[in-house]
């Protein structure tokens, strides 16, 4: 039987304040992309990108730098073709945030959101 590819990613956001998930939201779906789910807790964002079987993950430094490390290493472990995606405020982990697995770290400043939706949307395209 032949796999059955989406034609467009599904992803889950987790972290970010209101008004720059709902900015990143909009890009994203403009792009094709498809927002399943937003959560404010990385243990929503491990459940939920498993739940949908969703393609990324983007994920706030803000929650903190041992938690996101934590999940993306548990998003890695239970769906390892899913993209992660860091926004960060400064590049300071960023050398630690790819060798737990993230595919992007995404500086977060006024022009990041196109950045941000280019790396997920490189799942199926």
């Amino acid at each position: 039987m032949p796999e059955i590819t989406r034609p467009d990613p599904y992803v889950v956001i987790g972290g970010l304040n209101d008004e720059f998930r709902r900015q990143l939201v909009l890009a994203l779906t403009s792009a094709g992309g498809i927002v399943v789910a937003e959560a404010s807790s990385l243990t929503e964002v491990v459940g939920l990108i498993t739940r949908w079987e969703a393609d990324a993950a983007v994920l706030d430094i803000q929650l903190g730098l041992t938690e996101v490390l934590g999940a993306v290493h548990e998003i890695k472990a239970q769906l390892s073709s899913a993209r992660v995606v860091v926004i960060a405020g400064d590049m300071q982990y960023r050398a630690r945030l790819l060798g737990a697995g993230a595919e992007a770290v995404i500086l977060k400043d006024g022009n990041c959101a196109p950045r941000v939706v280019a790396a997920p949307m490189e799942t199926n395209r």
